[in-house]
């Protein structure tokens, strides 16, 4: 098996969710710090943005003075940080259930254990259902990024004991991963301390989850099923694609979209037409 992903739907959504959020929050970053070095020029006017900038879409509801709205400016990466860990902690958690699913078709892991994984869980019972584990500094990383959104969402913004005590037992691997990943020293906090996310989090979030993402796709093509994986991408094929009339025409077609998207699997012709006319999708 070579260290291809297998593209398969619930992975291709991630990826490209991950990439957009990704574009999305740099775009907003750098247009704030764009905004507020334009901002600077305006430096000492008593007018306010709607007046000095009245042709802007809404900026009547940024009716403040350059000085102040600079500042806001300047600390947008805690409010863009805010929303972007939670929301790709919440794609990985989705990818992470997909994935307990397609264990679950494999006869790998029971329905109640699938159906019953939680953002705390998930790779506890990922490992555990295809006995191989997950990179322990990245799950580090991800369980710091959680707790710190739980503590953010659930404690008014201030530290638990829990994410102290898991910042205070991080390994050397974990907080060099960190630093080569952010360039910048891991976070501590004490309990009661306030957090904040800003961009090392941002950063951290986008490499160490598309990390993890791309290991449990490994793992699934290692541990699952051929027959799991040809269902999976008949009915994905089907989903994109139409059938011919010609019958080789049609395995052709599955086979070029199986060549592209699954890869590593590598499936055969004859394997193809042969699901295919147990399946009465072809004659």
């Amino acid at each position: 098996m070579t260290k291809e992903e297998i593209k398969y739907p619930s992975y291709r959504s991630f990826l490209n969710e991950r990439q957009y959020t990704n574009n999305s929050i740099m775009g907003l970053l750098v247009g704030s710090k764009l905004a507020s070095h334009v901002l600077g020029v305006t430096r000492g006017s008593e007018r306010t943005l709607p007046e000095i900038f009245p042709n802007v879409d809404k900026i009547e509801r940024f009716n403040l003075k350059p000085e102040f709205a600079q500042k806001v400016l300047e600390d947008a990466e805690h409010h863009l940080g805010a929303m972007a860990v939670p929301h790709l902690l919440g794609l990985h958690e989705d990818y992470g259930k997909n994935c307990l699913q397609i264990l679950q078709e494999s006869g790998l892991i029971s329905s109640s254990e699938a159906n019953g994984a939680k953002a705390w869980n998930i790779h506890i019972k990922f490992s555990a259902a295809t006995s191989e584990n997950l990179d322990e500094s990245c799950v580090g990383i991800y369980e710091i990024l959680r707790k710190m959104r739980n503590c953010i969402i659930h404690a008014g913004g201030l530290a638990n004991a829990s994410l102290e005590e898991d910042l205070n037992s991080l390994s050397i691997e974990t907080k060099t991963l960190w630093e080569n990943v952010t360039k910048e020293k891991i976070p501590s906090f004490r309990t009661g301390e306030k957090i904040q996310f800003s961009y090392p989090e941002t950063i951290a979030a986008l490499a160490v989850l598309k990390r993890l993402s791309r290991q449990m796709n490994h793992i699934l093509g290692r541990v699952v099923g051929k027959e799991v994986w040809m269902k999976i991408m008949i009915e994905d094929f089907l989903n994109t694609s139409q059938i011919h009339q010609n019958r080789a025409r049609t395995v052709n077609s599955v086979h070029r979209f199986s060549s592209f998207n699954y890869a590593p699997l590598k499936f055969s012709k004859e394997e193809i037409e042969g699901f295919l006319f147990q399946e009465g999708i072809i004659k």
